[in-house]
């Protein structure tokens, strides 16, 4: 069933962009006017950003109301300003894309069609990845190819949080509360009609990208703890290895005292002691700290403190329906 859209959000996290940002609003106005039959809402997150992005925003959004701000009173991070986004968005349908024109916002038009043709989610999945280096698009390969294992989450290798949703998604994602947030598993999770629109991606227009490896190892992790109970499984599963190496060792020292004699019973015993303390340790170590994760995920959540505080927001309340 086709249906057309008639309004649609689009929900862009800022963080240190000042460079980017009136080139991307002249592509989104280039690609808004294209489809003069919708109405584009641009919802600028600006999530802590130390440079000149909050001033700019503040100069566009003074001359045109369509243009929503919201800024944080601190870095929440990039799933914290998405998700302020889309808790804020109340059009048909809602567009995520980040703000470094890596992703072209003129492929909005054509998501745009393949979602009225009849589907609730078009995600962009890159073709190729311009201006990343090679272990950048290696690293990224092993995160999927991991999660993928681990999860019954289908999340499509080279996607991103590019994509436009109906707002039957969005909505679903508004009730999600969850700190440790993976945008694009929380949307595969939801289910829902989806479909994969194959683009090419570009380099970064200007500027650094705020994320640091740390903060990427730290997104593989919350998306995999957030997904997957195969660390726990992985536990037990070390747990009885040890008792079978433990118990192989024995039995092989058995052997060489009653059959071989080549160990006098003192240095047999030491380096079986020895052999027992340091894996078990290893593995008592290694189980403590996959528990551990879990539950710190608990405690944050448990706590139940906002997912971000906003210390600024500008033509929320504005009357844009003229």
């Amino acid at each position: 069933m086709n249906e057309k859209l008639n309004t649609i959000d689009i929900v862009i996290p800022i963080y240190n962009e000042e460079e980017n940002i009136h080139p991307l609003m002249d592509r989104l106005n280039s690609m808004a006017k294209s489809r003069k039959n919708i109405e584009f809402t641009y919802i600028f997150v600006n999530d802590g950003s130390r440079d000149n992005s909050l001033q700019l925003l503040k100069e566009i959004s003074s001359d045109n109301i369509k243009v929503k701000v919201i800024s944080f009173s601190k870095n929440f991070g990039h799933q914290a300003a998405v998700t302020a986004g889309i808790d804020i968005s109340t059009a048909e349908a809602t567009v995520l894309i980040d703000a470094d024109l890596q992703d072209p916002p003129e492929v909005i038009t054509d998501m745009i069609i393949e979602l009225e043709g009849g589907f609730d989610i078009v995600y962009a999945q890159r073709i190729s990845r311009k201006g990343e280096s090679w272990h950048k698009k290696l690293t990224a390969k092993a995160f999927y190819y991991i999660f993928d294992k681990l999860t019954n989450i289908n999340i499509p290798r080279d996607t991103g949080d590019f994509r436009i949703m109906r707002k039957c998604v969005v909505k679903e994602l508004q009730g999600m509360r969850e700190k440790h947030r993976f945008i694009r598993g929380m949307v595969a999770w939801c289910g829902f009609r989806t479909k994969a629109f194959p683009y090419h991606r570009d380099a970064r227009n200007a500027g650094e990208t705020g994320y640091s490896y740390k903060q990427m190892i730290t997104f593989s992790l919350n998306a995999i703890f957030s997904f997957s109970s195969a660390p726990i499984k992985f536990v037990n599963y070390m747990g009885l290895f040890s008792v079978l190496l433990g118990f192989l060792g024995l039995v092989r020292l058995a052997v060489l005292w009653i059959f071989f004699n080549e160990y006098d019973k003192y240095e047999a015993g030491l380096i079986a002691t020895l052999i027992v303390v340091l894996f078990i340790g290893g593995v008592q170590m290694i189980s403590i700290g996959i528990i551990g994760e879990y539950i710190g995920r608990m405690f944050e959540q448990i706590k139940d403190r906002p997912l971000y505080i906003i210390s600024e927001q500008i033509n929320l309340d504005v009357d844009d329906s003229e």
